[in-house]
């Protein structure tokens, strides 16, 4: 600490003379010593501070590099939750909730009880740290630290009998890379009943939180499957007596009404 310095003064002053020490007169030091204080208490607030600043960040920074997902919005958690498919490490909670002004309060309950269920670790945390762990989009109060989903590898779709009640439909995507167009894609799919989902393995956005934010959760309860070679995917799936139908804007496309 500074008082170091008075301590060594007064050693200094009992065991020899200023000018012993290279000083003209006890004043000049005095002066040096209280410039040299004056710059050790300087120094010693900044690292205080540093040590500090690091400590409230590091904990937050080491969460954030843990290699997992944050999903966040009511939706999504919810979604994540109730599917079951990641592990799940901890939900965040934002601090001064209160339920009572919530429209979407049945869905708040149905996290709180899942989680307690799920025995998922709950910490509250301010919303300054949530919207960094977030990266300022919109969590509603609700982000869950959980293992990323992965892809589904496939090769081809298997063949399909006649005789069932209602005919398969696969979504097929390819090059789709921005996360709300993947999104809301998903989200279409699941509600028009999409029996399943493929991509290609190396043109395709990954299944990030973002995605599942877009698509309201259907990310967490759709399997996306993922094709090397997407062409040889239709190529064999068409032989397995599939179907399929591709987008065009060209002007000699059909209309999907006359299929």
């Amino acid at each position: 600490p500074p008082s170091r310095y008075r301590d060594e003064r007064t050693e200094s002053y009992g065991s020899s003379s200023a000018k012993t020490r290279g000083f003209d007169s006890e004043r000049d030091f005095d002066e040096r010593y209280a410039a040299d204080e004056d710059e050790f208490e300087r120094d010693y607030d900044a690292e205080e501070d540093d040590r500090y600043k690091e400590t409230e960040v590091s904990e937050l920074q080491n969460v954030m590099r843990s290699g997992n997902d944050f999903v966040y919005g009511v939706s999504s958690v919810l979604a994540a939750l109730a599917a079951n498919r990641r592990e799940f490490i901890r939900l965040y909670v934002q601090e001064s909730t209160n339920l009572a002004k919530r429209k979407d309060k049945n869905a708040v309950v149905q996290i709180h009880e899942l989680a307690r269920k799920m025995q998922v670790e709950v910490k509250y945390m301010n919303k300054g740290d949530m919207n960094n762990m977030a990266n300022q989009r919109p969590h509603q109060g609700f982000i869950l630290q959980a293992e990323q989903l992965q892809t589904v590898n496939i090769t081809a779709l298997p063949t399909h009998t006649a005789t069932e009640s209602r005919p398969p439909v696969w979504l097929v995507l390819d090059e789709v890379w921005d996360p709300q167009n993947f999104g809301a894609l998903l989200r279409s799919a699941y509600f028009l009943g999409v029996s399943g989902v493929a991509v290609s393995a190396k043109n395709s956005c990954p299944l990030s939180p973002v995605v599942s934010k877009a698509s309201v959760g259907a990310l967490e309860k759709i399997e996306v499957h993922a094709a090397r070679n997407l062409v040889r995917f239709l190529e064999e799936s068409r032989e397995n007596g599939w179907r399929v139908v591709g987008t065009s804007l060209r002007g000699d496309a059909i209309d999907s009404k006359q299929l």
